[in-house]
């Protein structure tokens, strides 16, 4: 399996916040409650979408399925 990275275009936001709540689940159980990781999953995964639209968002893809994804603001 090749990974690619590429710019996030505003077609994946869908995905994007899939794999953003996916990881904040997994990546947080081993150290908060079920509660706070549910919390999390609901309150804090957010793409700021000026980071798509000024190309500095990128994803990973695998097989064309966005498997990571982040990027950083200008401002």
């Amino acid at each position: 399996m090749k990974m690619v990275i590429r710019l996030a275009m505003l077609d994946d936001l869908g995905e994007i916040t899939a794999v953003i709540r996916e990881s904040t689940r997994v990546l947080n159980r081993k150290n908060y409650s079920a509660a706070q990781v549910a919390s999390a999953v609901k309150f804090v995964p957010a793409i700021d979408l000026s980071m798509v639209l000024d190309g500095t968002y990128f994803v990973a893809t695998v097989e064309q399925e966005i498997v990571g994804c982040g990027g950083w603001s200008r401002f």
